[in-house]
């Protein structure tokens, strides 16, 4: 494949910048995806996979973030196809005779040396993260309000892309401050997510929340931490395996969605604090610090 090589004006704003980015490495997906919907068409292939939505977004949004901030080029091929691997790695479908991650290994074939293997680690790495069961979570937080970390955490939303960006723009240096920073970004998206999943909005006419579609592993384990029923919580809301109306009753009882909610907004004040390094521009430190702080707190 070739790469895209569009000349980019003087940078602006940030968002403009990253926004144009963006809309070159979904340009450099194009025929990719206009194959796909020709094959699937003719009836010969999988339905056709459509741009990353949502959650799938935040990887490529932080990477090339990353990127900007270690002062790359917004024109620099390499990280435009590097955002477009990125999107690809989050397509809800396949392309035909080739998985997606393959297409991604082509789109990051120019990769430097010290970003390969952070790429290899965010590739193989599974789409979600396991849920861990409530009685064995640990505990890896410093302070009271700190919730329960998510054993084998994929760390690809944030963390990874956001490192992986710094690393494509010559700036080792602001790994320390990005590792911390997505780390504790991407566990307070995790809280945020379960908390949305159990108490958010109601879908029009059901009168409350549907049932989550995963067991709300983090709400889980603080409410298994905090209440006298340890073992019947789990028992009786694990997997997912109790109506939504249940599950928010035990969850309440133990308290488990001020802790949460008090674990957010510590997990997002360690995020901002890592960001207090010479190392980043204080435009970045402003944007990184609204990034956390609309995530964490209005979800995804």
């Amino acid at each position: 494949m070739t790469s895209v090589s569009v000349p980019f004006a003087e940078a602006g704003p940030i968002e403009q910048t990253r926004a144009g980015m963006l809309a070159l490495a979904e340009q450099r997906l194009r025929p990719l995806l206009t194959q796909q919907q020709e094959t699937a068409r003719h009836g010969t292939g999988p339905r056709p996979a459509r741009a990353a939505e949502g959650a799938g977004r935040l990887g490529p949004l932080f990477c090339v973030s990353g990127f900007l901030a270690a002062g790359g080029n917004p024109g620099d091929p390499v990280a435009v196809d590097t955002c477009a691997a990125l999107e690809l790695l989050h397509l809800p479908g396949r392309f035909p005779g080739d998985p997606a991650s393959t297409h991604a290994d082509r789109l990051a074939a120019r990769l430097p040396a010290a970003a390969r293997t952070l790429w290899n680690d965010l590739r193989t790495a599974p789409h979600t993260e396991p849920h861990t069961e409530p009685h064995t979570a640990p505990v890896t937080g410093s302070g009271p309000h700190d919730p329960p970390a998510a054993a084998g955490s994929a760390r690809r939303t944030i963390h990874r892309p956001l490192l992986l960006g710094a690393l494509l723009g010559g700036r080792p240096d602001l790994s320390a401050a990005f590792d911390r920073y997505g780390l504790a970004l991407d566990e307070a998206l995790r809280l945020r997510d379960e908390l949305i999943a159990v108490h958010g909005p109601a879908p029009e006419g059901t009168g409350g929340p549907a049932a989550p579609r995963h067991s709300p592993a983090l709400l889980l384990a603080l409410a298994a931490q905090r209440s006298a029923r340890t073992g019947v919580l789990p028992a009786r809301a694990r997997n997912g395996h109790t109506d939504a109306a249940l599950l928010r009753r035990l969850l309440d009882e133990a308290g488990a969605q001020a802790t949460a909610e008090r674990g957010i907004a510590g997990l997002v004040d360690r995020a901002c604090a890592a960001l207090a390094t010479p190392a980043l521009g204080r435009p970045w430190r402003e944007e990184f610090t609204r990034l956390a702080t609309r995530l964490a707190y209005n979800g995804r």
